[in-house]
């Protein structure tokens, strides 16, 4: 195909892949750096197909040659200065080829330019599964345009005159759907982790990063709230406030897997940020977003990590490939459903399978708890999602004046705050029965409350069930709730109140929990805690309010509780030192130089707020002892190249962990590349010198021992230097003619050559005695012809490093 024979049309597609790539890549690289490569490349793409056969013209003007080469000199620098992980690298080499394309879209109309962007558009979205969230509605549409657009690319792609039938045509065609087909299948199995990329990373460590990691990023939200709630936290009001937000924060951060937990820590923290007092007061929502986008990844996280965890498992003990493989299917199936219906029949479908194999009892019961846990965050998930598409709906009837918007907000709150199956059946017939919020969204909306109401109650109801399901499953019956309520009796005498424990010890700013019994006349016994009157000794140390403990000061106390007059027996509160919560270090990843030392503070927080610097007292524990060797306590020297993680531990409490990684400056290595390189030019060169010294003084022995040899081997030697010089010499070409031969090509007034080559004739056919003078005569005269070819070639340098290499002696 002639350049002037190019579609117009193929300037648009080819510029639509760079524009979905650009697209797609905005998760991935900057703002600025999308914008700009976009409409770089949309200029170069009009600016070369306007100017279509002065492109060559327009080359030389762009200097894309110039322009390639500082490309990939900083693409090189980059992975030179970078950890040497492989998603690092590859991320590197995705900027790098964007690049690549948008210099190439200057000199698109030429048809080996425009078929580079089409291939490198190819490989860069092959690997977006790597780095991109595949599971978004924009990914799969701009997927299926990429592929449509491809799809056209190849149609015109197929020239009509090499093919003469249709059915040709379409084989060719076909085949290219083919390829790119089982290309996108492969990047997306990869996404899905069929493959169990744990343990490949477990094998194969420098494939794995630091960069692009959910957990770094959860981290990074957890260490922000963290430090947002402490600061907001100094406002409250009252101590007892601010121990139940730091236990709130606490059970948010904690392991625990019951999903229902974490939900209560939500609800509390997000109470605790919207009232007036902790800053918010100006209309800033930023603690609220980073709370709620906290809990949305921890939720993937939980997600992402049991799914590893159960194809680890079956990976490490099952060897059937097909086993494997529907597993894993089974698991992409689940993480996709948004229906409970489809969730519970693939975790019925993964339980059948894993009862199939032949695991052992002890680990398919571990397996099915897996399960079981996987279900419950992926309805938290989906609990997740539809909270937050129904707090989008509410921000937008706000202001709006709507008859029925407080009943909108009441049902929202209630069922935020439901979290017992009880509560949750009673507040779902309540919402079905309401007639209020049907005509709230016929009057002021098109969005269906009602239902996303019904929604959420289903998946917080399933949550309720998973979590107490032995709790509940005898109190709950279909279409009723049994709900028992205790009451005091009304005849009988309380004999006494027995308070339990009788000695208690809290850590300062924690809580703790007494329990009143009533002992009656008949020797029934009821819990009255709640209904009991308490009496602390010295209320400035602790208070007691229906049978919570707040501690408030270091010291002791004594309580009691009352009860229509009767008090029961002492118990004795020791309120101790405050205990030990979370550990925080001062630096969450650092590059640290091989060779340097890193310091690293860490910090306590303790239950009463306060914090204190615990480096000197903690345990401190490098990954990997190779990399990092500890030289003080917080103090750490980089011995080796690497990656690896620091955290610090004091009474138990571990702190998360700091990224460290040691890397060589790019200056260092160019200085040890270029010393090394010195050096062994230096050992060489001596090593030479020594060997063509030998070789000297063992031709200068023959001077005297025998000169005849002497002289032949110098005149051999004059042979091997015109050789490298140029003028190889011919065993059947008479001296006369070589010395002729040598004397034309480097034009010497003396006849030396001449000479030397005379005596050689006498040494080899004369009869008489040859002395040692003769000898030192062909030397000198051998050294003055030396010295005149070094004045007669310009490039004598080059030369004789030659001669060097062949370890021939120049001069003698």
């Amino acid at each position: 195909m002639k350049t002037k024979n190019i579609p117009n049309s193929f300037a648009f597609l080819t510029y639509s892949l760079v524009f979905i790539v650009f697209f797609i890549s905005k998760e991935i690289f900057s703002k600025h750096f999308i914008i700009v490569g976009t409409l770089l490349s949309l200029g170069g793409f009009i600016l070369s197909w306007s100017t279509k056969n002065k492109a060559e013209k327009l080359k030389n003007i762009v200097a894309n040659n110039i322009v390639i080469l500082f490309i990939f000199l900083w693409m090189v620098y980059g992975i030179l200065n970078s950890s040497f992980l492989f998603e690092e690298i590859l991320l590197i080499l995705l900027k790098g080829i964007l690049a690549l394309k948008v210099t190439a879209s200057f000199n698109s109309y030429n048809k080996r330019n425009l078929a580079c962007i089409q291939i490198l558009s190819l490989f860069i979205f092959a690997c977006f599964p790597f780095f991109v969230n595949t599971a978004t509605y924009t990914y799969k549409a701009l997927s299926v345009l990429y592929v449509f657009v491809w799809i056209l690319i190849l149609r015109f792609n197929l020239d009509a005159s090499s093919y003469t039938s249709f059915s040709k045509i379409s084989r060719v065609y076909s085949s290219c759907l083919i390829v790119l087909a089982i290309s996108l299948s492969f990047a997306f199995m990869l996404k899905e982790n069929i493959f169990s990329p744990r343990m490949v990373l477990y094998k194969y460590p420098f494939l794995g990063t630091a960069k692009i990691d959910i957990e770094e990023k959860l981290y990074k939200l957890q260490n922000a709230l963290n430090e947002k709630i402490i600061t907001l936290n100094r406002n409250a009001k009252s101590i007892k406030e601010k121990s139940k937000t730091m236990k709130l924060l606490s059970s948010l951060f904690g392991k625990s897997s019951v999903t229902l937990e974490v939900e209560k820590a939500r609800e509390g923290l997000m109470d605790f940020l919207r009232r007036p007092g902790p800053g918010l007061e100006k209309g800033k929502g930023e603690e609220i977003a980073l709370l709620k986008k906290y809990v949305d990844t921890r939720a993937a996280v939980e997600n992402r990590d049991l799914r590893d965890e159960i194809r680890e498992k079956i990976n490490e003990t099952e060897s059937s490939s097909i086993t494997k493989l529907s597993v894993s299917l089974t698991m992409n199936t689940l993480g996709s459903q948004e229906k409970l219906e489809k969730i519970n029949s693939a975790v019925t479908s993964l339980k059948e399978t894993i009862e199939k194999t032949p695991l052992d009892n002890p680990t398919k019961n571990e397996l099915k708890e897996k399960i079981k846990e996987l279900r419950s965050w992926k309805i938290y998930s989906l609990y997740n999602a539809a909270r937050g598409i129904l707090e989008d709906n509410i921000e937008k009837i706000k202001n709006q004046n709507c008859l029925g918007e407080e009943t909108i907000l009441n049902f929202s709150k209630d069922i935020a705050e439901a979290m017992t199956v009880p509560e949750i059946l009673k507040l779902h017939k309540t919402i079905k029965d309401s007639d209020e919020i049907e005509e709230f969204d016929s009057a002021c909306t098109k969005f269906d409350f009602k239902d996303i109401f019904e929604k959420l109650l289903e998946y917080k109801l399933e949550l309720a069930l998973m979590e107490k399901k032995k709790l509940f499953q005898e109190k709950i019956k279909v279409g009723a709730i049994k709900k028992e309520i205790k009451t005091l009796p009304a005849e009988t005498k309380i004999d006494f109140v027995k308070i339990q424990p009788k000695l208690i010890r809290i850590p300062l700013g924690e809580k703790g929990k007494l329990s009143a019994t009533a002992i009656y006349s008949d020797s029934s016994q009821i819990d009255v805690t709640s209904h009991v009157a308490w009496e602390s000794s010295k209320p400035k140390n602790a208070v007691i309010e229906l049978g919570n403990i707040t501690s408030l000061a270091l010291g002791e106390t004594t309580v009691y509780a009352y009860l229509k007059e009767v008090r029961s027996n002492p118990s004795w509160i020791i309120i101790q030192e405050p205990k030990l919560t979370s550990i925080t270090l001062n630096l969450k990843e650092i590059n640290v130089e091989i060779g340097k030392n890193i310091s690293i503070k860490a910090t306590g927080f303790y239950t009463d707020n306060s914090k204190k610097d615990i480096t000197e007292f903690a345990d401190w524990f490098p990954i990997d002892k190779n990399i990092l060797r500890m030289v003080d306590k917080g103090v750490f020297k980089a011995k080796k190249l690497g990656e690896t993680e620091v955290y610090a531990q004091y009474k138990k409490i571990k702190s998360l962990p700091v990224k460290i990684s040691v890397f060589i400056p790019p200056l260092k290595v160019l200085g040890m590349i270029l010393f090394s390189f010195l050096a062994i030019t230096a050992f060489f060169s001596l090593l030479f010198y020594v060997v063509i010294k030998i070789k000297i003084i063992n031709l200068k022995k023959l001077v005297s021992i025998s000169p005849s040899n002497f002289i032949i081997n110098l005149y051999e030697n004059i042979k091997k230097v015109l050789g490298v010089l140029g003028l190889p010499h011919q065993e059947t070409l008479p001296l006369l003619k070589y010395t002729y031969a040598a004397q034309q090509k480097f034009s010497i007034r003396e006849n030396i050559l001449l000479n030397l080559t005379e005596k050689l004739f006498e040494v080899q056919y004369s009869s008489h005695a040859i002395r040692s003078s003769d000898a030192l005569y062909f030397l000198n005269n051998y050294n003055k012809y030396m010295q005149a070819i070094k004045e007669k070639l310009p490039g004598f340098p080059v030369k004789s490093l030659l001669l060097l290499f062949r370890l021939i002696p120049f001069s003698i």
